[in-house]
């Protein structure tokens, strides 16, 4: 993990489109230290999920500069950028799950692609997946799962390398109110262990509930919104 009060993420005049379309961001800046948690919110359509992906490095930008874990992530090449991502965990909405591999091998992926030894592969899954209710699952592939099951297989396998950043997009939307306290739990947890997390929700008890720095977003616009609670002064 990165020490704290390390600035991992540096956005300067960030603006993105979708092909030939207008631009849906609007000359975001945005800074994010090492440790830190956000909630990002804002209307549906405000542009979270696209920022989330301009962050994650799976689009690119139209102008502006992106510093991510210390490098110029806008001038980096096609391999740069994927090991870069390799430090980012990313809870998609549409799961984005491989529907021929079966629930351990969506989950152990991340590992396996960093070259994690098998044993300790087998190990931390089973150990996660035990943990967010899904051991009686870990054969079947995504496509067999009810929408709250595959919403916790997206999870486990964003959270399964322990990342640097940790970017979640309406991460808890489908689970019940048990289930989304647990994996409330398993994001403060990891952030208290130095993960970085910024977490888009609509979801206002969440945001009365844990007191962390708030980004809001209007019309592909980002404002700081309301910093409350102790935590603030950290985002």
């Amino acid at each position: 993990m990165a020490p704290q009060e390390t600035v991992i993420l540096r956005m300067r005049s960030v603006s993105m489109r979708y092909a030939a379309g207008s631009e849906v961001l609007h000359d975001i800046d945005l800074l994010l230290k090492a440790g830190s948690f956000h909630f990002l919110v804002g209307p549906s359509g405000a542009g979270k999920t696209s920022l989330l992906r301009v962050i994650a490095l799976t689009v690119p930008v139209s102008r502006g500069t992106i510093t991510l874990f210390g490098r110029d992530a806008v001038a980096l090449g096609e391999a740069e950028r994927a090991r870069l991502r390799r430090r980012i965990g990313v809870v998609f909405q549409d799961f984005r799950l491989l529907g021929h591999l079966s629930v351990f091998d969506n989950v152990a992926l991340p590992l396996r692609i960093n070259r994690v030894p098998e044993a300790v592969v087998a190990r931390r899954v089973t150990e996660l997946l035990d943990w967010i209710g899904l051991r009686d699952r870990t054969r079947l592939p995504p496509p067999r799962l009810s929408v709250g099951e595959r919403q916790l297989v997206t999870i486990a396998r964003a959270v399964i390398t322990r990342p640097d950043l940790l970017l979640a997009d309406e991460p808890l939307s489908n689970l019940d109110n048990r289930r989304a306290e647990r994996l409330m739990h398993l994001f403060v947890e990891l952030h208290r262990r130095g993960t970085t997390v910024l977490l888009a929700t609509h979801d206002k008890g969440l945001l009365e509930h844990h007191r962390f720095p708030i980004l809001e977003m209007d019309s592909g616009r980002l404002r700081s919104g309301s910093l409350i609670g102790p935590l603030a002064a950290a985002g």
